[in-house]
């Protein structure tokens, strides 16, 4: 079963988080979103009882910038078993400076 869940609004504070994050290396974000997540994420899976959990892989580019996957810092943060099934092949800029949503689009693809 393929299936996702939205934990919380993007707004003000969870997008400071995000982009501390992201962006600014404040790694222990990624402890302070699992606090907030953890009962609805762990409730998530409970009710979906998927058979593996993945996370959405970064450039080998951001990954050496940043030093780490923020998707996995987050699993690992919510003490989940993970693996990492998906490779990215292309590198391109963030999203976030992306305001065409067809170039968005294009570039949030994944391919198997």
């Amino acid at each position: 079963m393929d299936s996702y869940q939205i934990f919380s609004d993007y707004d003000n504070a969870l997008k400071e988080l995000i982009l501390a994050l992201k962006f600014k290396h404040v790694d222990i974000m990624a402890n302070i979103m699992a606090d907030i997540i953890r009962d609805d994420f762990h409730n998530f899976l409970d009710k979906i009882n998927p058979d593996i959990v993945s996370f959405v892989p970064i450039s080998f580019f951001r990954l050496w910038q940043r030093g780490y996957n923020q998707n996995e810092l987050i699993l690992k943060a919510l003490k989940v078993e993970h693996i990492g099934l998906l490779k990215r092949i292309k590198h391109s800029k963030p999203l976030s400076l992306t305001k065409d949503k067809e170039e968005r689009e294009k570039n949030c693809f994944i391919g198997f």
